[in-house]
């Protein structure tokens, strides 16, 4: 498990509970600490019942959202998460892994599905990233904790530059960019969502440095 330390203070937000049996969306507080790991594959069960729980709460909140733009960026969220339980609802292909990001009580705020490194060829995508809906970037809410997607993104970068460093590849939505350029990502092109949606994905890339050996 992965401890990533961020710059933030104490905040509350609606998280569901991970553990089997725990209540969901529960207040809580948060500390600065965000916990990430690798999820086995004896828990995608566990994963694919709390994506259900979001994208309900998703979809809530973009019939309830006051503006077009943030009823845009639940729907991507929608997509993201539909995304990511089509990968968990069967096993993923060899060479993929899904990584989670908890509170400091074990709550799930963040799910990714990427490429493992050993398979990347100095390639590292990344297939999916969604947070907690009530957690989402660029949403207005004071009760958001704050960065579940870049202590999801650090899990990948340091990931890669253990073997020797290489190009992390994402394909952002339309609303993404901006949270993806201030981690240093840069677009490399525009393409039509697959899966049918009328969404425009913006490829994005970053270049990641091989880690200093240890001393």
């Amino acid at each position: 498990m992965t401890t990533v330390t961020l710059d933030q203070g104490p905040v509350s937000g609606v998280c569901e509970e991970t553990a089997q049996n725990q209540k969901v969306g529960r207040m809580l507080t948060t500390s600065r600490s965000l916990r990430v790991e690798r999820v086995p594959v004896s828990q995608y069960g566990q994963l694919e019942r709390i994506l259900s729980i979001w994208r309900d709460l998703a979809s809530a909140k973009m019939e309830l959202a006051q503006e077009d733009g943030e009823a845009l960026r639940f729907q991507h969220s929608i997509n993201l998460i539909r995304s990511l339980q089509k990968a968990v609802q069967a096993p993923f292909s060899r060479g993929e892994v899904c990584v989670r990001c908890l509170d400091f009580e074990g709550n799930t705020v963040g799910i990714m599905r990427r490429e493992e490194v050993e398979m990347s060829d100095d390639v590292l995508p990344i297939y999916a990233l969604a947070t907690h809906p009530h957690h989402l970037y660029s949403v207005s809410n004071p009760e958001r904790v704050k960065g579940i997607g870049r202590a999801l993104i650090q899990e990948a970068e340091k990931a890669l530059g253990a073997v020797g460093g290489g190009r992390l590849e994402v394909c952002a939505t339309s609303s993404a960019p901006p949270f993806y350029r201030r981690l240093g990502f840069v677009e490399d092109y525009e393409s039509l969502d697959p899966s049918g949606t009328v969404t425009t994905l913006v490829e994005m890339v970053k270049l990641v440095e091989p880690t200093p050996p240890s001393t």
